[in-house]
C-alpha cells in the first residue's frame, strides 16, 4: 500500500509507470512529472477505468476515498464513471446562468419600484 513518502518521492521516468495502492487504485506517474490517481474496474463484461485528480491536489485519503465511493456505486450495478459523468452535467445545468435565471432574478429585485 501506498504512503505520502512514497508518493511525494515519485520522480519522472522516461516513461509513464503506476504506483499502486489497494483495491485497482494507483498514481500514474507521467514523464512530465504529472501525477493522476486512476482506479481500473470491470463494468458489462469491459475492462474501465476512472480518473480521480491530480496528486497533490487529491490525497491519497481522498482518492481512496473516492474510490470507495465508486465501489459503492458498482456493486449497486450502476456504471461509476457514466454516474459521475450525469452528476457532473445536472451539477453544471444547476448552476447555468441562464437568461431566464438572471431576467428573473432581475424581476424580483426590482418589481416593488414599479408601482
Amino acid at each position: 500500500m501506498l504512503n505520502d513518502a512514497k508518493l511525494r518521492s515519485a520522480k519522472p521516468r522516461d516513461k509513464a509507470y503506476k504506483l499502486t495502492d489497494s483495491h485497482r487504485l494507483y498514481l500514474l506517474v507521467k514523464p512530465n512529472g504529472g501525477k493522476l490517481w486512476r482506479w481500473n474496474y470491470a463494468y458489462g463484461g469491459k475492462q474501465k477505468s476512472m480518473n480521480f485528480g491530480i496528486y497533490p491536489m487529491v490525497s491519497l485519503v481522498q482518492a481512496r476515498a473516492k474510490r470507495d465511493e465508486a465501489r459503492a456505486i458498482l456493486d449497486d450495478g450502476q456504471d461509476p464513471s457514466i454516474v459521475k459523468k450525469l452528476t457532473i452535467e445536472a451539477n453544471r445545468k444547476a448552476t447555468a446562468c441562464t437568461f431566464k435565471r438572471v431576467a428573473n432574478e432581475w424581476h424580483e429585485v426590482f418589481k416593488a419600484q414599479w408601482w
